[in-house]
């Protein structure tokens, strides 16, 4: 038996009214039970209180002697075995217990209530705190939440602010691994040109334009035993994105494209010739102004050209 089971059926025992099955399902779990063994008090207290609510009145000798002939004559009387009717006082005294009975049970009722009202209310004021703590964690935690949204946000400033300097420090590092390379290549050419000024072997050949189209001039050295050439020219005009100068060798009907020569902002421009014959095979060089895709031969303004026919 539960615990609730045995509560609904502790006034009607404590008034002796329940069954037998009932009185020692009762007990069995009284013995287990010291919460409901304390209830049990609490009802047998109740009753015991109710027999001594009536306050006891003295009978009038006039009531107690007609009770008394009553008595003498029921005495006296034959027996019938007809039913007795019970007497006025035992129909009385019976009423007086029903109603003793009720009371008795609807006071265990109204205490049995009043206490889960006062639970029911207990319970309620500790789930409002529960729910007020809650409501305090909720908003202790949305304020950590904006906290890492800020910072998260901040973190991330930091972080675009650190990408765009290193892409700018990867730009600077770029740019001076070119200036590098340039530099080297540089200092290669000057290397060659003064190795190739000083060999005995070394001729050199002077270009200009013969129509008067470009004020720019050019000077080709080629050494016959290494078969390589370096031309170098100057006062050439900055071209369009678009253009480029273009070098060619003519050796009979056959053109070679020899590379793109390539002019700063001051109009110089050095081009190391490397074909696959000697330079001095050749018969002609020019210089001309193409398109970035040039074709396999020559189709714009010739501004650079010699003769390399002796």
């Amino acid at each position: 038996m539960e615990c609730k089971e045995a509560e609904d059926l502790l006034p009607a025992y404590a008034l002796n009214a329940l069954t037998s099955e009932e009185v020692s399902q009762v007990e069995a779990h009284l013995a287990t039970c010291l919460r409901c063994s304390a209830l049990l008090q609490e009802h047998l207290q109740v009753v015991a209180d109710l027999a001594l609510a009536v306050e006891p009145v003295q009978p009038s000798p006039r009531l107690k002697a007609r009770l008394m002939k009553q008595v003498d004559r029921t005495a006296r009387r034959p027996e019938s075995p007809r039913r007795l009717v019970p007497s006025l006082p035992t129909v009385a005294l019976a009423g007086a217990s029903l109603a003793v009975l009720l009371v008795a049970g609807v006071l265990a009722f109204t205490l049995r209530t009043s206490g889960q009202v006062d639970q029911l209310h207990d319970d309620n004021e500790a789930l409002s705190r529960q729910v007020n703590l809650l409501q305090d964690n909720s908003s202790a935690l949305g304020e950590q939440v904006t906290l890492l949204r800020n910072d998260s946000q901040f973190l991330s400033e930091r972080l675009n602010l650190v990408g765009q300097d290193t892409s700018k420090m990867s730009m600077y590092v770029s740019q001076l691994a070119d200036d590098d390379s340039k530099f080297l290549n540089a200092l290669r050419m000057q290397r060659s040109m003064t190795y190739m000024l000083a060999s005995p072997e070394t001729q050199v050949l002077y270009l200009g334009n013969h129509d008067g189209s470009s004020s720019g001039e050019g000077m080709l050295m080629m050494n016959s035993g290494m078969g390589a050439g370096i031309l170098v020219a100057a006062g050439l005009k900055a071209l369009a994105p678009d253009q480029a100068y273009q070098v060619w060798l003519r050796k009979g009907t056959e053109i070679v494209n020899s590379g793109r020569l390539q002019v700063d902002e001051f109009g110089w421009g050095l081009l190391w010739l490397r074909p696959k014959e000697s330079v001095a095979a050749y018969q002609w060089i020019g210089v001309t102004v193409e398109p970035t895709e040039s074709g396999p031969i020559p189709s714009g303004t010739v501004v650079l050209s010699s003769s390399m026919t002796h």
